[in-house]
């Protein structure tokens, strides 16, 4: 590829906030996730994707941790309703929680793996590919 151009999807920014697994082997090192974020503005049904949740200052995803990210230029979903959490790596990760909002709607969305499902590309140890819904 010789010239790569990035676009905004939009004007918005999401805060994501994931709180790691206290289980023993729920952290991980080497996993990539990353969100699609589902909503409702008025009668139609929006979605934005974020890039990989990794911050290169610190070792993500650590055990009983909760690690914060960013992303600007998004678009616009409305009112949040689901996350679809996609991952790449060669690892697996538990997560107890995903928080978001963005902001325009301050008001958080919780989203608790309440089935202990474990993220992974491997489909020997979880699913590469999980959708919650609040």
């Amino acid at each position: 590829v010789s010239e790569l151009k990035l676009c905004e999807q939009g004007t918005q920014t999401y805060y994501i906030t994931t709180t790691t697994s206290t289980d023993l082997h729920g952290g991980s090192d080497n996993i990539y996730p990353r969100l699609r974020i589902i909503g409702r503005k008025g009668k139609k049904s929006r979605s934005a994707t974020t890039g990989y949740l990794f911050d290169p200052a610190r070792n993500n995803f650590e055990k009983g941790r909760q690690d914060m990210f960013v992303f600007q230029g998004l678009a616009d979903v409305g009112k949040i309703k689901c996350i679809e959490v996609m991952v790449d790596g060669d690892d697996k990760w538990l997560f107890e929680m995903i928080e978001v909002h963005s902001q325009d709607l301050r008001h958080p969305k919780y989203f608790r793996n309440e089935n202990e499902a474990w993220l992974s590309t491997d489909q020997r140890e979880g699913k590469s590919t999980l959708k919650l819904c609040s």
